[in-house]
């Protein structure tokens, strides 16, 4: 229909994957920054170097709790897939809206496996 417009849509698309990952990784950083920052400044207030406190800091979150988050973000991302396709048969052709909609399954599979994780890890 526009070709300026139909050559955008996929590159918008896989930009956008890119941000995300680069958000991603972005987060990951500053919070391995603030906490060698946060030893650093308790190496400098304590008089003797403790290593419980530093173990405290270094601590990562539980790995039940990632499961829980991964798993809800996945299962935002295939609703909102899903909820794209259906905007999209409106749009366009109800074939390609059944496409994307069945390209929802893998993030709702991958989001189901986590919280199943989630689930089983609690007992």
């Amino acid at each position: 229909m526009f070709p300026i417009i139909d050559a955008f849509v996929p590159f918008a698309v896989f930009l956008s994957i890119v941000v995300v990952i680069a958000l991603i990784l972005r987060h990951q950083y500053r919070i391995k920054k603030l906490k060698m920052e946060a030893i650093f400044i308790a190496l400098k207030r304590a008089d003797s170097i403790d290593v419980e406190i530093i173990e405290a800091i270094k601590r990562d979150d539980s790995t039940l709790s990632k499961d829980l988050r991964r798993g809800i973000v996945f299962m935002a991302f295939a609703v909102a897939v899903a909820t794209f396709s259906r905007f999209l048969s409106l749009l366009r052709s109800p074939e390609l809206s059944d496409a994307v909609f069945g390209l929802a399954v893998f993030p709702a599979a991958i989001g189901a496996v986590y919280l199943m994780f989630y689930f089983l890890s609690k007992k």
